[in-house]
């Protein structure tokens, strides 16, 4: 008896037993359909992650800034506000000298004018970065410093 018919024989398949072309085909289809669905959202869960990743190391660059001034005296950090410095970081969001860092902040005295105290200061932190994701490239922080 030949191996074929033994297989036959032995497992008793008939055509109720098997699948339809219709069947497979939209079997394959669904999950066509699925595969295409995940790779859009792992896609557009990425673009995420890497938008997070830059808002965080802004967040990281503010902190450092912050407190930076916090430990100056308030005399230098007047000097800094009104003077438009500018501080360059890299992407890690790691301060750096060169002025081909990733991020830029650039800081200024935010005070109104009818403000005046000598021991709290207002400053504005413009932080810029090349916008290798997403459109929003420019960030605005105000921050109040108190000096003791």
């Amino acid at each position: 008896m030949s191996a074929v018919r033994q297989f036959h024989s032995r497992f008793r398949l008939s055509r109720a037993d098997s699948f339809t072309l219709v069947e497979v085909v939209i079997a394959i289809a669904v999950i066509a359909f699925t595969l295409v669905s995940l790779l859009g959202l792992m896609a557009y869960t990425s673009q995420l992650v890497l938008q997070a990743d830059t808002y965080s190391r802004l967040s990281e660059i503010v902190g450092q800034m912050s407190a930076r001034f916090d430990s100056q005296p308030f005399a230098t950090s007047t000097n800094c506000a009104t003077t438009n410095a500018t501080y360059y970081f890299t992407s890690e969001g790691i301060p750096t000298n060169s002025t081909a860092g990733f991020y830029q902040c650039t800081v200024s005295n935010a005070n109104a004018p009818s403000w005046t105290s000598t021991n709290v200061m207002q400053i504005q932190m413009v932080v810029r970065w090349p916008k290798p994701q997403f459109t929003n490239t420019n960030v605005v922080i105000t921050s109040t410093l108190n000096y003791d």
